[in-house]
């Protein structure tokens, strides 16, 4: 018995016979052989009944290629039934005049749907304010711990730092954390704890960050935002 989805039943002198079935899966018992027959039956007739009248030498070669491929075009192809259909539609949608020198296989009779760009439906309808804290503070400020305003500057400016981020954000709070009260001293301790864990050379970066931020003089409170976006 035989089946390329089942796979080949293993018998007590088939381990001389694997290599002329190579690529065929072996199965074992238990099995349900009235299901393996079903299956032969229904999928596999003209090739299991080419097996059953070939000799016990041409079972040997029967599933190499080559003979597969010589009995492969005795099996009949049967259409099935959403092919059918297809075709019964097709036949009965058929206009009986032409219409023009355009074939009907190049017209589609569904519009295409305009696409959406995710990125432009990610954008809020109103212009984004420049202080990206205040907008977080409106959405997510209820998740944020009761530390004063200038220890919440002051971490924020320690993750920016680790992060090495440098397109105005850091910038941004560096000022922010010098209005809510935190001196240029306690900046500069904030950033140079982060250099044993970040390395010198983005320590020094945001030491220029600061140093700039320093050099701008204080900035006032009813006018901090900065253009970063």
């Amino acid at each position: 018995m035989f089946c390329v989805h089942y796979g080949r039943e293993v018998s007590a002198d088939d381990t001389k016979r694997k290599m002329n079935v190579k690529g065929i899966k072996y199965w074992t018992p238990p099995f349900r052989t009235d299901h393996y027959a079903m299956h032969h039956d229904l999928q596999h007739k003209v090739m299991f009944q080419h097996y059953e009248n070939s000799s016990s030498q041409e079972r040997l070669h029967f599933f190499e290629p080559d003979t597969v491929h010589r009995l492969r075009h005795l099996v009949p192809k049967v259409a099935s039934s959403s092919s059918l259909d297809n075709m019964d539609k097709s036949k009965d949608n058929k206009p009986s005049t032409k219409r023009g020198k355009t074939s009907q296989s190049r017209v589609d009779p569904t519009p295409t749907k305009p696409t959406l760009d995710p990125f432009k439906m990610m954008l809020p309808p109103t212009e984004i304010p420049h202080d990206m804290q205040t907008l977080v503070d409106i959405y997510v400020g209820h998740h944020y711990t009761p530390l004063e305003e200038k220890w919440k500057a002051l971490t924020t400016v320690a993750s920016l730092v680790a992060q090495h981020v440098r397109n105005g954000f850091l910038e941004t709070h560096i000022r922010r954390a010098l209005i809510a009260g935190a001196s240029k001293s306690e900046v500069v301790q904030v950033i140079m704890q982060s250099a044993s864990f970040i390395g010198l050379p983005k320590t020094m970066d945001a030491m220029k960050v600061a140093h700039d931020v320093f050099l701008q003089g204080a900035a006032d409170s009813q006018n901090q935002n900065t253009v970063f976006l």
